[in-house]
C-alpha cells in the first residue's frame, strides 16, 4: 500500500487514509472483492480516481489563472 500512498497527492492524504480505512474495515463479501488481492485493486482503483480528480481540478485552476490574467 505505501506505493499507492506515495502516489497521492500532499492535500489528499487525509482522504486517501479516510478510503484505506473504509476498505480495510469492510468485511470481503461487501465491497465484492472475494480476495485480500482484488480488495487490493479495488483500493488502487479508487486512488488512482482520486488522483485523476486532482489533477484536473489543477488543470482547471491553471486554465482559469491564464483566462484571468
Amino acid at each position: 500500500l505505501n506505493h499507492l500512498e506515495e502516489n497521492v497527492p500532499l492535500g489528499n492524504k487525509m482522504l486517501f487514509q479516510e478510503l484505506l480505512n473504509q476498505y480495510i474495515s469492510t468485511p470481503w463479501g461487501a465491497t465484492g472483492s472475494s480476495t485480500p488481492n482484488e480488495l487490493l485493486w479495488d483500493l488502487e482503483t479508487a486512488v488512482n480516481k482520486l488522483i485523476m480528480q486532482v489533477d484536473d481540478e489543477r488543470a482547471l485552476r491553471s486554465q482559469r489563472q491564464r483566462i484571468f490574467s
